[in-house]
Order: C-alpha cells, then sequence, then structure tokens
C-alpha cells in the first residue's frame, strides 16, 4: 500500500485565489476537514484541506514569503487517480511548468528574478527535474546576496537529495553570513523530514 503521494503543487494566478479553491470545493460537496490559520511571526502559512474521496485530500495553502496561492492533491494510502493533476490545471488559471521556466529565464532584474525562481521551486515537479534544479542553483549562486538567500530557501519546496551537496557548498562558502545559516537550516530541515542522499 503506498503511503503519502502528492500531485505536483499548483501555483495560483490572479486573485482571489483562495475564493476560488473554496468554490471548486463546494460545488463538489467536498468535506472541509481541516484549517489552519496562518501566523506570519511563526512562518506558519494559511492552509485548507478538503476530504475529495477515501484517501483523497484536496488542499489550497499559501507561501509565506511571495503570498502565492497554491492547490493539489494528497493520497494518504491510495494512489491518485489518473489524469487528476490534469483535471486540476483544465480547472484553474494556473502557472504551467513552461511559463515556470520562461519567467525565470525573461527576469529582468534581480528582484523580478529571484521572484521567479521561488515560483518554478513551488511548482516544481514532485520527482527530480533537472530545468529546475539547474535554474534554482545557479540563482543559489547569484551575485546578489539576497537572491541567493531566498533561493536556498526555496530549495525547501521541491527538497530533492540533488539540492544537498549544492547546500553544503552554500552553507560552507558563501560570503553572506545570512546565506550560510539559511543553507545550514534547509540542510537540518532535509535531515528532519528524511530527505535521503544524494
Amino acid at each position: 500500500m503506498p503511503g503519502t503521494i502528492r500531485s505536483r503543487r499548483l501555483v495560483l494566478k490572479g486573485m482571489p485565489v483562495r475564493e476560488s479553491a473554496v468554490v471548486y470545493a463546494d460545488s463538489r460537496g467536498w468535506e472541509l476537514v481541516s484549517y489552519r490559520e496562518a501566523d506570519p511571526l511563526e512562518g506558519v502559512a494559511e492552509e485548507l484541506m478538503w476530504r475529495a474521496a477515501d484517501g483523497i485530500y484536496f488542499y489550497y495553502t499559501v507561501e509565506n514569503a511571495s503570498g502565492a496561492g497554491c492547490i493539489g492533491l494528497i493520497g494518504k494510502g491510495v494512489e491518485l487517480p489518473e489524469g487528476v493533476q490534469e483535471a486540476l490545471e483544465a480547472d484553474f488559471d494556473v502557472w504551467t511548468v513552461t511559463e515556470l521556466l520562461a519567467a525565470v529565464d525573461g527576469s529582468d532584474s534581480p528582484r523580478e528574478y529571484a521572484a521567479a525562481v521561488l515560483r518554478a521551486a513551488l511548482g516544481a515537479p514532485v520527482e527530480f527535474a533537472q530545468e529546475f534544479f539547474a535554474r534554482i542553483t545557479d540563482a543559489m549562486r547569484h551575485p546578489d546576496f539576497m537572491v541567493r538567500d531566498i533561493a536556498v530557501s526555496a530549495v525547501a519546496y521541491p527538497a530533492w537529495a540533488q539540492f544537498r551537496p549544492v547546500l553544503r557548498e552554500v552553507a560552507g562558502n558563501d560570503s553572506a553570513e545570512r546565506v550560510r545559516d539559511n543553507a545550514a537550516r534547509i540542510l537540518a530541515s532535509f535531515n528532519r523530514v528524511g530527505v535521503p542522499e544524494e
């Protein structure tokens, strides 16, 4: 029997985004099973979760740093039905994989670039994807330390084992103490949640 299986996290476009998730779930008669209120001081994001079927949950959450609304599906002890990811992508206005990558490549300023990298990390595939990995790790070596810091934080979303060597490099060698400390914190979180060694 499978454990917990997640779909790709979908990053919503436009506003309002929370209401679109609520209306979507309500229109299908899904039961709201949990609600977590945001606590920015504690770094806790708002999250709502509905039971879509036995063992399958639909969620909406907000990424604290960017304020981006995200949706996805979680299967607890069951496989996600074929086609459900594609159905969500069709029913919501979300950033596609192509758009996420193009936004990183087309950024005109460090601020825009950092925001695009964070958004790409949020919407990255569940399984390792070289095109996302390359862009995020490039940002971790950017001349602007704020871009590097945001890119290091963004690594926590895909949480691929392949990031471990890069995080170690940054934690040991980055010129900014803040970035070094952040990389060490993300590595510690990898250890806590059981992200394997590469």
